[in-house]
Order: structure tokens, then C-alpha cells, then sequence
């Protein structure tokens, strides 16, 4: 049965690796700018509410099939740490270095959730696991720190402490969540009489939450605009020359025609993005469930697998060269995940 979680491990990491590619072609149309990021997740996050609903109601026949007040704080909190890293994100563009940051994101996420189930849940621990994670740590330095200027400013250490924090506690939500007693989240009774979390049921809390967010936060920022505008006084418009009838209609043509061109890929987008992170997410809850592979496993295997799909997706479309900081890294993450696996 192990099998089939690291399997799916595997295809989580792909997953993420291609969420990295859907991310980076909707920025290229929409921009990097907070509300373009918001709009984006809310997209997202209503793809996998829906996606996660319906997958649960055919699975238990039912529209009924999972409420916890729990479950849904416990959601409410992890969307609400997942855009607070979005925002991190953006600021860092600005007073920060970008490979700085995804160093510090990566480990946040790799250390505090492996803390947590060693210490609070009792995971096995060996001298195996203790090297796989060493190298693994190893391999996140070396894949974003080979080249390049650092910039270690003290707006930048806030951003940089800021992502290890909250990415970190997104896993450490989840493990949480998942081995918390099955009576008081959403979850299905078995034959025996027990309780087993109901993932389908999670997943759709999880984007109910965060749409639900990403629509309070939206509505805020464009009503603050909307009185800082006020309040500055209509602007003055520059003078311009009248443009003629032709180049008018020859403008509202072009117009029209972009937005026919780019309106599928707007939509489609949002989509494919909340397809990739919701199913890449549910497989994360499937493996730190009671009796699955554990934190300590999961998170290490998820880091070491999305910097080698991503590597491989970089040089397939994007003709990215290999340095040798990219090839060390590569060969630590093979090494530890095939130590994990023996953990």
C-alpha cells in the first residue's frame, strides 16, 4: 500500500512542477500584481471546491457527505496563511532576491512539517531518514543558489523569515488536520464503527475558504481604491490629438480581436492551475493521513521531486542550461528519495 503513496507522491510533484508553468504563462497576460495573483486563486480555489464536491458526491452518493466546524477553520486558516504567502511572493520583487526566497519557501515547508510529525505525532525516525532529509536540504540550497547576486536587506530577511514561517505552516496545517481525531473533522464512518477522514470533503472546505477570502480581500482592495481615487480628485487627462474614424475602428478591430485570441486561455488558466494544486494537494492529504507515509516522508519527497520535474521542464521548454549547482542538486534529490523510500 506504500507503493501506491510514493507513487503518488511522484505524480503530485509533477503536478506542482506544472502548476510552476501554468503560473508563469498566466503572469505573462495578466501580470504579477496583487489582485491579478487574487484573481487567479479565486479562479483557482473554486475549480477545486467544485471539482471536490462533485468527486465526493458521486464517491458517497450523496450531497451530504462531510461537515466539521473543525475542518473548516482549520481550512479557513490554511487559505488565509496560503494568500499571506502570495503577497509575500509579490513583495519580495521588489526588496528582495527571488532565489533567496524560494530557498527559504522550500525549506519552511520541508523542516517545520517533518518537525512536527517527529515530535508531536511520533514518526519513526533512522539514521536513513535523518541522511535522505540532510541531502534533500543540501539539494533546495544548491537548485537556487549557484549563481547570482544575494540580497540580504532587512525588508528582505522579513520576507525571506516570513515565507519559511507560513509555507511551512501550510504542511504543518495539514498534518494537523489529517491526524487530528477523525471524529471531530469531516469524516466517513467505516464498517468497523470507526471514523476515517474524508479527503474529498477537506479539499472542498479547503476551496470554499479560500474563495471565500480571495472575494473579501478583492471586494476590500477595489473599494480602497475606489476612495483613495475619490478622495485625490478626478484626474487630469493629458491632451491628446483626436484620433480618426479609421484608426479608431482599426483600434477596436485589434481589440476585439485579442480578447477573442486570449478570453479561452483567461479562463482555461485558472482552471488547469486549481486542477494541478487541488489534486497535488488531495495526494499530500492521502499520504499524511494516520497510517500513510507521514510528514516526515511526504514533504521531503514533494520538495525533491517538484525541483527535478521542474528542472526537466525548464530544459525542455525553455532550453534552460544545466550549471553545476542544478546538476549536484539533482543528483542529492535522486539519492534521497531513493533513501526515503527505505527510511
Amino acid at each position: 500500500m506504500k507503493t501506491l503513496y510514493y507513487i503518488l507522491l511522484f505524480v503530485a510533484a509533477l503536478i506542482f512542477s506544472t502548476q510552476f508553468l501554468v503560473t508563469r504563462q498566466y503572469q505573462r497576460r495578466n501580470g504579477t500584481g496583487f489582485l491579478s495573483s487574487v484573481k487567479l486563486s479565486l479562479g483557482a480555489y473554486f475549480t477545486i471546491a467544485l471539482f471536490f464536491f462533485i468527486k465526493g458526491c458521486i464517491t458517497y452518493k450523496s450531497f451530504n457527505f462531510g461537515f466539521s466546524t473543525f475542518t473548516f477553520l482549520m481550512t479557513l486558516l490554511i487559505a488565509a496563511v496560503s494568500l499571506s504567502c502570495v503577497y509575500m511572493g509579490i513583495r519580495v520583487l521588489a526588496v528582495g532576491d527571488m532565489s533567496i526566497y524560494s530557498v527559504f519557501m522550500m525549506l519552511g515547508s520541508l523542516i517545520l512539517p517533518t518537525f512536527v510529525g517527529l515530535v508531536f505525532y511520533h514518526e519513526s525516525f533512522g539514521w536513513i531518514k535523518g541522511i535522505a532529509i540532510a541531502l534533500m536540504l543540501a539539494a533546495i540550497v544548491f537548485s537556487v543558489t549557484s549563481s547570482g547576486k544575494k540580497v540580504f536587506t532587512p525588508k528582505a530577511l522579513i520576507c525571506y523569515i516570513g515565507i519559511f514561517i507560513m509555507n511551512g505552516m501550510i504542511g504543518v496545517l495539514f498534518t494537523v488536520h489529517q491526524n487530528h481525531p477523525a471524529q471531530t473533522v469531516a469524516a466517513i464512518a467505516n464498517a468497523d464503527g470507526s471514523f476515517s477522514v474524508n479527503n474529498d470533503a477537506f479539499m472542498t472546505w479547503y476551496g470554499l475558504s479560500t474563495v471565500l477570502l480571495c472575494g473579501v480581500l478583492y471586494a476590500a482592495v477595489k473599494i480602497y481604491d475606489r476612495l483613495r481615487r475619490a478622495k485625490a480628485g478626478p484626474a487630469v487627462p493629458a491632451p491628446t490629438e483626436t484620433p480618426s474614424a479609421e484608426a479608431g475602428a482599426a483600434c477596436a478591430a485589434s481589440a476585439r480581436k485579442i480578447s477573442a485570441k486570449e478570453v479561452c486561455l483567461i479562463i482555461l488558466l485558472p482552471v488547469l492551475y486549481g486542477l494541478c494544486n487541488g489534486l497535488g494537494d488531495y495526494f499530500i492529504a492521502l499520504a499524511t493521513q494516520p497510517g500513510a507515509l507521514g510528514s516526515s516522508v511526504t514533504f521531503p519527497i514533494i520538495n525533491g521531486g517538484t525541483i527535478l520535474f521542474s528542472t526537466i521542464w525548464g530544459m525542455i521548454l525553455y532550453k534552460e542550461k544545466l550549471r553545476p549547482g542544478t546538476i549536484a542538486a539533482l543528483v542529492l534529490v535522486i539519492v534521497s528519495t531513493v533513501l526515503f523510500m527505505f527510511a
